[in-house]
């Protein structure tokens, strides 16, 4: 009978308990196992991974290794073949990022940009938050904003929306009938027809509507309290979400707007992302609109981008206190099918020159 060892090659990610790497690496894990079923091989594997804390993105290639056709082959090879008969499992890890393992360090993280970061754009576009006597009392449904003539109420998108296991359900249902019997599937709307697209934006954007029904009702009430010369805004920022692109961000608080008949004279939306290799880190500052024709919209839009730069030129010189993380892989098993969405990678070079 021939000697067989399975060998299995796949992407993953650190698991959040992971003791050294951040959630944000990836890497390719190299499987050589001792079994002749290759489903009982894999399941060894998912097993390992779990212990070792790392999870399942999806698979690159899963082959069967007999011995006598890994005799030819690099030395390295025959070392892990050899290795896996004796231990049963053998695996190897090649990081994806530079300088892996460096959990504990801010230096490849953003700024925290939440609810005081919009309280300098406001007042350096000339605004203020409501006085105490604007306010009432804490019961009422309150705004936050006074800027010119309009009231603007602030909503932040704090929450990571894949990690909810409602959400996971609905959205493998939509794309499960895209890949058939495939073990792990590509989150990519791209796929999709027009029709499942629009659910797909729907499931994942889901948690805006609440908000920004809520929102409408605290800067109705506060305009009732002070003047109903005021108009009425609303901004919206995504801080957390980062799975969900500026653009469908923005689309889709439109069209909840619309949809509830919710008549705000500006609707402004930003986004923060990051990613990062491990030594390159881009940030991006989304803002929506970026030319309005409405005065105090533009002021705002420059305070962001003033304010934007100053803290990332803080960020250089060391001196942000509070950071954010930059965006990560996810994934999801659901009915025995894994799931996973990625980010934007930035590719990592070698300082190795070529010959």
């Amino acid at each position: 009978m021939l000697t067989t060892v399975q060998r299995i090659i796949l992407k993953a990610k650190p698991s959040k308990s992971h003791p050294n790497n951040n959630e944000w690496e990836t890497a390719t894990l190299v499987y050589f196992i001792d079994e002749v079923d290759k489903n009982k091989a894999l399941d060894i594997a998912r097993q390992d991974m779990s212990i070792k804390h790392w999870e399942l993105l999806y698979y690159e290639s899963k082959s069967t290794l007999i011995k006598e056709s890994v005799f030819n082959a690099e030395k390295e090879i025959l070392e892990a073949y050899n290795y896996a008969k004796k231990n049963k499992v053998f695996l190897k890890i090649f990081n994806d990022n530079f300088i892996p393992g460096k959990k504990k360090s801010p230096h490849f993280c953003p700024p925290l940009i939440g609810e005081s970061f919009i309280d300098t754009v406001i007042f350096d576009a000339g605004g203020r938050r409501l006085n105490a006597v604007e306010l009432n009392n804490e019961e009422n449904l309150n705004a936050d904003y006074i800027i010119d003539d309009f009231i603007f109420e602030l909503k932040d998108l704090m929450e990571e929306g894949l990690n909810k296991t409602e959400r996971r359900k609905k959205i493998s249902n939509i794309f499960r009938c895209y890949y058939g019997d495939d073990e792990s599937i590509l989150i990519n709307p791209g796929i999709l027809s027009d029709s499942d697209r629009q659910k797909y934006f729907s499931i994942i954007s889901a948690p805006l509507e609440k908000k920004i029904k809520k929102a409408f009702k605290q800067t109705i009430q506060t305009r009732k309290r002070i003047s109903d010369k005021f108009k009425i805004g609303l901004i919206y920022i995504n801080s957390g979400y980062l799975s969900l692109p500026h653009d469908i961000f923005t689309s889709e608080v439109k069209r909840y707007v619309e949809k509830n008949n919710l008549i705000f004279d500006e609707v402004i939306t930003l986004t923060v992302t990051a990613q990062t290799n491990g030594f390159d880190m881009y940030v991006n500052f989304y803002i929506n609109p970026v030319d309005s024709l409405n005065t105090t919209t533009n002021k705002i839009v420059n305070a962001w981008n003033s304010n934007t730069e100053k803290i990332m030129t803080s960020l250089l010189l060391g001196k942000v206190k509070k950071y954010s993380v930059p965006q990560k892989a996810i994934s999801f098993n659901n009915s025995g099918i894994d799931f996973y969405w990625l980010p934007y990678a930035i590719e990592r070079f070698s300082f190795e020159s070529k010959r």
